[in-house]
């Protein structure tokens, strides 16, 4: 029953005090899609991934982990507390079932905490014109370039690579839309490396043939942000404009 406790003990400051952190890999490929914006990150450069990987990607995970351990543990000392002959260790089991509910307590706060928190100060609300924007664009059999990349400037600037919000409104399939929380595919670094030079070069014979050859049908521009203009390439169409966005259409003719 020691034992018991004692294992349960360990799991539960395991869950909650181990820091993971990712491989030399993932590690570069963050460094080349986010150092140009480390001053729009929530945490220092150097600690995002590990806080990344040990609160959002395996916090839920590792605090609910424990809850069978501290479960386990509560048992061992309530039969402790039972067997126990003197006042004691009785006393002593009393404190150590509510130490064992307190770790498993205290590592749900620590790890889901702050997460949840930040996730319910990031609610995106679309704006009008975006959604009309979209609209002009067909969903199904067509792949959409677009320059706005940010999750919301106001809001969250800490995302400025995580577009979560325009291939969830409607359904639209877009080239890129997050290179934030998509460092695990392997292509990752070189599509950020097109979709930096598509939008901050001028026009050029190089525009047309990644369109070409990524079947990109439609171009989504957030306006007034990059070097490019869109209807300067070869084949390409305007559709629809507003204030802040223009819709164009890749002819290919």
């Amino acid at each position: 029953m020691v034992a018991m406790a004692s294992a349960a003990a360990a799991t539960v400051a395991f869950a909650t005090l181990v820091v993971i952190h990712p491989g030399s890999e993932l590690s570069q490929k963050f460094v080349e899609t986010h150092g140009d914006v480390p001053h729009l990150l929530w945490l220092p450069f150097s600690d995002y991934l590990d806080y990344l990987w040990t609160h959002v990607s395996a916090g839920v995970g590792n605090s609910f982990a424990t809850l069978p351990v501290a479960l386990l543990a509560g048992a061992a000392l309530i039969e402790m507390e039972v067997r126990a002959s003197s006042r004691f260790w009785k006393s002593v089991t009393r404190i150590g079932i509510c130490a064992a509910w307190l770790a498993f307590i205290t590592s749900i706060v620590v790890r889901v905490g702050p997460d949840h928190a930040q996730l319910m100060a990031r609610s995106k609300v679309v704006d009008a014109a975006a959604i009309e924007a979209l609209l002009r664009i067909p969903v199904h059999n067509t792949i959409t370039m677009t320059n706005e990349l940010a999750y919301d400037r106001e809001k969250a600037p800490y995302l400025p690579y995580m577009n979560a919000w325009a291939p969830a409104l409607f359904g639209h399939q877009f080239w890129v839309a997050d290179f934030m929380f998509d460092l695990h595919y392997p292509d990752i670094v070189p599509r950020f490396r097109a979709w930096k030079q598509f939008w901050n070069t001028t026009a050029s014979p190089w525009h047309e043939q990644l369109l070409e050859r990524e079947n990109i049908g439609w171009i989504l521009e957030k306006k007034n942000q990059d070097a490019l203009d869109p209807g300067t390439m070869r084949g390409v169409e305007l559709a629809f404009e507003n204030d802040k966005y223009r819709v164009f259409r890749i002819t290919r003719e």
